[in-house]
């Protein structure tokens, strides 16, 4: 992979530019492995921050799969390549929602243990009642994000650790920002979010930590990936206003 040089003072949106050229030219393929960070560093001459955007937010528009463990492979999309500094910024800008996921997630990995382990009837009883308003017929998008992100916080209160709790208020009222973008999506997302968190009460109920940890991992991962999708789909839509 020959050497190409950015100037420090560019941004990860000329580090999406020479990725994107890089896979429309050939030198990336479907399935191939992107170097690591270091070696990214090298090749444009820029800080790993700027690397790290730029590849959470090609994996974000679809371009690329990051696989904890594995690495970062180049991802067949069917996307046009290429996008607006519009487009691009927008992609950026949505980033701090995936560190609050990425936060949310070792987080309440742990709550969800410990609420399996110390939870009264009377907080599971609250939970189930928070979902269960989630799934009214005539249920607005923002009355389901207002019950959803209680779900949350009452798990992580039943988890009988206050500072997870003061935490998970101060994510909560982060992500109350890019809620709807989720609550916005298809109905089937909405109702796959809604049945993953009802297993999570499951297991709580059960008193199954493993599993309940398990649940809430899969039910972020869920509403992580949707978010991906409408960022995505929304960056394009950007573009195409651009190009009228």
């Amino acid at each position: 992979m020959k050497k190409d040089i950015i100037k420090r003072n560019t941004t990860a949106e000329l580090v999406i530019e020479k990725i994107l050229n890089m896979i429309k030219d050939g030198d990336l393929s479907v399935g191939d492995r992107l170097p690591p960070a270091q070696k990214l560093q090298q090749i444009f001459g820029v800080g790993r921050s700027s690397i790290r955007e730029a590849v959470r937010g090609l994996s974000v528009l679809g371009y690329l799969e990051i696989l904890p463990g594995k690495g970062t492979f180049v991802k067949k999309t069917g996307l046009p390549i290429g996008l607006s500094d519009k487009g691009l910024k927008e992609i950026l800008e949505s980033e701090p929602i995936f560190d609050i996921m990425e936060a949310r997630d070792c987080l309440e990995s742990k709550s969800a243990q410990l609420a399996a382990e110390r939870a009264d009837p009377v907080q599971i009883e609250k939970m189930k009642k928070a979902i269960t308003r989630m799934q009214e017929p005539n249920a607005s998008l923002e009355a389901i994000s207002r019950a959803d992100l209680e779900f949350h916080l009452l798990l992580a209160e039943a988890s009988g650790n206050d500072v997870i709790h003061e935490i998970m208020k101060l994510l909560i009222q982060k992500m109350e920002v890019f809620a709807d973008k989720f609550w916005a999506t298809l109905p089937s997302a909405r109702d796959r979010a809604i049945s993953t968190a009802n297993q999570v009460i499951t297991y709580v109920s059960k008193g199954d930590g493993r599993r309940a940890a398990e649940s809430i991992k899969d039910h972020l991962e869920l509403v992580t990936d949707q978010l991906k999708a409408v960022i995505s789909e929304s960056a394009f839509e950007s573009e195409k206003e651009h190009l009228k």
